[in-house]
């Protein structure tokens, strides 16, 4: 229901009122001009304490050290996690125009605020803390709306102002091309340029004389180092305008990046505000045109693309997550490691060796050749592991940069490497900053050794490497690794794939179950050696085609039986626990968490009898599908991911994975223990 402003201030006040209260956002809605920004200033007025922030242009980790200073974190805190756990005195804030946050137009800062940012706080603070949020979102975006869900009415008069814009934009066409812009304010020049590429001939005196002219709607600022910039007063002006008038980003990328291209290897903010312009925004115009794909595949757009800006139009891009399989998922992961702060060219340097890291030898030879950005190293030989891959991975192939002689081999061969955990760890070294190092609670520095006197051999987490760097002096004190970022990244991962050998149709087979379990751990029985009592077919052809794995350390919570020793034993159902539907026979299979996991031989279904600890009775539906679960957990738990992130990533995948390969998974206590990492452990404590 919509209510008026005075309707719902009291409505606000209400439910700030309102103790024990179990949700602790209220959602403020409403369409342009319903009056959400001066409800926020009116509660303001009558609660003294409350924090008000006006968080148009800001980004969330603007809004979360304000919030921490005045909740009276006085130092600046490594984490939003541990600033929360700080806070000593709660209160209420206030976020007004959270729907305007950031400094792009196009931005995730809105959910970064109200979602992430809001979650940490109220998760982690020990003192009550409530959040009164303004967003223009047209559908609820709390939970339980009924009640954390004010919606003001809609103003009269909103078709007027449309009208208005429309005569507006039929006598001044500039003002699309302003509009269309991705930053908030953009320079006189590259409102020019902006104009140029959608077609609209309008000079310079123009342009100014039509911001001056319309100064109650266009907002004109002096920008310490660039001058004067120009705008929307109301964001609002600025997406009625793109609905009234779209334009076609693909044509205006396109056109924008026409005349760097021609500029050669120049790097793009060498060629005045335009080039600042792209570097920061292009990302964005392809996110809008679908094309932020083929942005990246472009070596010399990509290596001038400003990290925030590329992780923002990832970010429109792929709103439920990055796929697996290409650079995208290797900037996320750069950016969870904290490098979009890093310098520019650090970070194209990261993304150069990513490429290789996955083959792409024309997209690192073009970041090299045709960006114009100077990286302070590169990487010549990779045999290291790409971000985002699931499972142990066959030994890589080398990947051999373009040499500067003709007659360089295809691989290199460093024996040294053999003995690379011992290589002493110096104060000083090549300028490859230690990215890893304190992840997962380890220590996991880089080891290099000169093998040249420009190229470094580097041994780390991933696997080696070697880098030319060419800084002065040749050897740079250690680069400690960044700090993640505060808030969170920008961007998510979506699911990974799950590995096509666990979802074929007649999956698993015994190779794949022994290239991670181990050879040989497989115990084939003939028909001759199965009981008759087994009676799903099922099962029958599985242990005579497959065979039933012996797993002894393979999984901490499970030792299976050795088939080929004892058979398929059949076991009563124990007396003291509720007997289950089916009448069995059961016949013995395994030990988890102490329990007994059982084969049901009229049903083929995997069970266990309740003395493992848990309540839910079934482990699998078929022994296909428990031994499927149990190949891909084994993996899981043998993968060197890079990162914690990507382990959390694969952990968030495999309960999906579980759930698709069987539906017993779902609401299965025992399971969720497993995907939950409870049992990693298990007996090793």
């Amino acid at each position: 229901m919509e209510l008026t402003p005075e309707g719902a201030l009291e409505q606000a006040e209400a439910w700030l009122a309102e103790p024990h209260r179990l949700y602790r956002t209220l959602a403020v809605r409403g369409v342009a001009g319903s009056g959400k920004t001066v409800l926020l200033g009116k509660l303001a007025a009558r609660i003294p304490d409350a924090v008000y922030v006006d968080c148009r242009g800001k980004t969330a980790d603007d809004v979360a050290h304000y919030l921490l200073r005045a909740w009276g974190v006085a130092e600046s805190p490594a984490s939003l996690v541990a600033g929360a756990q700080r806070i000593r005195s709660g209160g209420v804030a206030l976020l007004s125009n959270v729907q305007w946050a950031g400094e792009f137009v196009t931005s995730s800062e809105a959910s970064r605020i109200s979602q992430r940012m809001v979650g940490t706080l109220k998760q982690f603070s020990r003192p009550t803390v409530q959040f009164v949020v303004e967003r223009s979102a047209d559908k609820p975006w709390v939970p339980a709306p009924t009640r954390n869900d004010i919606v003001l009415a809609s103003p009269r008069g909103g078709e007027t102002r449309s009208g208005e814009w429309l005569d507006i934009l039929t006598r001044h066409p500039a003002l699309r091309a302003l509009a269309a812009a991705e930053r908030r304010t953009v320079p006189l020049s590259v409102w020019g340029e902006l104009c140029r590429c959608l077609g609209i001939q309008v000079s310079s005196g123009e342009l100014t004389e039509l911001a001056e002219s319309l100064s109650d709607r266009l907002l004109i600022t002096e920008v310490p180092g660039s001058g004067r910039e120009f705008g929307f007063h109301a964001e609002s002006d600025r997406h009625r305008i793109r609905l009234l008038r779209p334009v076609d980003h693909g044509s205006l990328l396109s056109a924008l990046l026409e005349p760097l291209k021609a500029h050669g290897a120049t790097a793009w903010e060498n060629v005045g505000p335009t080039g600042a312009y792209a570097a920061r925004a292009a990302a964005l115009h392809a996110a809008h045109a679908g094309l932020l794909e083929t942005l990246l595949a472009d070596g010399q757009a990509l290596a001038n693309l400003d990290a925030t800006g590329l992780l923002q139009g990832m970010a429109a891009t792929w709103p439920r997550g990055i796929p697996q399989g290409g650079l995208a998922i290797d900037a996320h992961y750069l950016e969870q490691l904290g490098l979009a702060a890093a310098p520019h060219a650090e970070w194209v340097a990261w993304l150069h060796h990513s490429a290789l890291n996955r083959g792409d030898e024309s997209l690192a030879r073009s970041i090299v050749a045709d960006s114009g950005v100077e990286l302070p190293w590169k990487t010549v030989w990779t045999r290291c592991r790409p971000f985002g891959t699931f499972g142990r991975s066959e030994e890589p192939e080398d990947t051999l940069a373009d040499q500067p002689s003709e007659d360089a081999p295809g691989t290199r061969d460093f024996p040294e490497l053999a003995e690379s955990g011992s290589w002493r760890l110096r104060a000083v070294g090549p300028p490859v900053r230690h990215i890893f190092d304190g992840r997962l609670s380890a220590s996991r520095p880089f080891r290099s050794k000169a093998v040249s006197d420009t190229e470094w051999l580097m041994s780390g987490p991933t696997g080696p490497f070697v880098v030319d760097a060419t800084t002065t002096p040749r050897e740079q004190p250690h680069l400690e690794a960044l700090p993640e970022p505060f808030v969170g990244p920008v961007t998510e991962a979506a699911l990974w794939r799950c590995p096509a050998q666990a979802m074929t149709r007649n999956a698993p087979t015994q190779s794949w179950l022994e290239s991670s379990f181990g050879q040989g751990t497989c115990r084939v029985l003939s028909e001759d050696e199965l009981p008759s009592g087994l009676s799903d077919s099922d099962s029958r052809q599985f242990l005579t085609g497959i065979g039933w794995p012996h797993l002894t350390d393979q999984l901490p919570f499970v030792h299976t039986a050795d088939l080929a020793k004892t058979g398929l034993v059949e076991v009563p159902w124990p007396d003291d626990m509720d007997p289950p539907e089916s009448e069995g026979p059961f016949y013995s299979l395994a030990e988890w968490t102490g329990g007994n996991v059982l084969l049901d031989g009229s049903t083929g279904a995997v069970v266990q009898d309740y003395r493992t600890g848990y309540s839910s009775l079934t482990l699998a539906t078929g022994l296909r599908q428990f031994c499927t679960l149990l190949r891909l957990y084994h993996e899981f738990l043998t993968s060197p991911f890079n990162t914690p992130a990507e382990r959390g990533d694969a952990r968030r995948s495999l309960w999906q994975w579980a759930e698709d390969i069987d539906s017993a998974t779902e609401d299965a206590d025992h399971w969720e223990h497993v995907f939950d990492g409870d049992l990693d452990f298990w007996g090793t404590e």
